[in-house]
């Protein structure tokens, strides 16, 4: 019968400990970004604005079929605006389109509610090219921006900017009702 030695099992318990500690990478908590859809929506678009946040979301199951997505703006404490407000209109309230170019492309996503006009947009550019003094590895510098335009006939339209790194989700692409692209003003 084989005698196990108790300060070797120990030694051997805490370097098996210190092996499997070390192997596992260690995780921060990370914070998912505020939105302002509900528990269970998907985002489709996500716009953090100096304190204010612009959300797109869509229902459990939305398709073009089915569901209806939601805008809000405002606050997590505070939404200042839900466009639609009914959940029983029409699906046809929202249309997408998109762009590409010599390495960028574009989409926008519109609505319009009473007299404005919104257009949720994100954008990507290619900066640099091969060969161009200052780019000596010859990769591309894309440019990424977003935001939300508002439009009011008659007036100036009002630029929201993103601080975040906003990308239209591809629920967008397969489920909203197509339009064709038009320049963003």
């Amino acid at each position: 019968m084989n005698t196990i030695n108790s300060s070797n099992l120990s030694l051997t318990h805490v370097a098996l400990l210190c092996i499997t500690l070390l192997a596992v990478p260690a995780h921060a908590e990370s914070k998912a970004e505020p939105s302002l859809c509900k528990e269970g929506e998907a985002v489709i678009f996500n716009c953090l604005h100096k304190q204010k946040i612009a959300s797109l979301c869509a229902p459990p199951g939305f398709s073009k079929e089915s569901g209806q997505v939601k805008y809000r703006f405002g606050t997590t404490s505070k939404i200042e605006l839900t466009y639609p407000q009914d959940s029983n209109s029409s699906r046809e309230l929202f249309w997408f389109s998109s762009t590409g170019y010599s390495g960028g492309s574009e989409s926008h996503i519109r609505f319009v509610n009473g007299r404005f006009t919104y257009l949720l947009y994100d954008k990507m550019i290619r900066t640099s090219f091969p060969g161009d003094p200052g780019n000596p590895d010859g990769t591309n510098k894309p440019e990424m921006s977003g935001g939300v335009i508002v439009l009011k006939k008659g007036s100036k339209a009002t630029r929201l900017l993103c601080r975040n790194n906003v990308s239209i989700s591809s629920v967008a692409y397969q489920s909203l009702e197509r339009e064709d692209f038009q320049d963003a003003p």
